[in-house]
């Protein structure tokens, strides 16, 4: 009984309360019985396969194919995530194993 006490605490919160977004959507998801489209995982939780300094610079922009297609803010956090790339795919086919994701494609916001 406290899980769904907790879940519906969490889908009753007011917009003054500090919150995760991704927090709400798993609570609702949850609550109706959905289950979650990878792809959608991979873009609410892009920032946690980012090093501390790149976090909040790009965001998932679309997938092609194997190619997941990242926008960045500037030049310079393209430079960062290309030189991660190799890492970042690694990680990505290791959590999301189902998107087949061979290639990152980065392109300005």
């Amino acid at each position: 009984m406290k899980g769904k006490q907790e879940q519906d605490r969490r889908l009753s919160r007011k917009v003054t309360d500090f919150f995760m977004l991704s927090e709400s959507i798993d609570a609702v998801l949850k609550k109706h019985n959905l289950t979650e489209n990878p792809y959608m995982v991979l873009c609410r939780h892009w920032d946690s396969l980012l090093d501390v300094q790149a976090k909040g610079k790009s965001r998932v922009a679309d997938l092609k194919g194997s190619n997941l297609v990242i926008e960045v803010i500037h030049p310079a956090w393209g430079s960062v995530i290309e030189i991660k790339k190799a890492r970042i795919i690694a990680d990505i086919q290791e959590k999301y194993p189902g998107l087949n994701i061979n290639n990152l494609k980065i392109v300005m916001k």
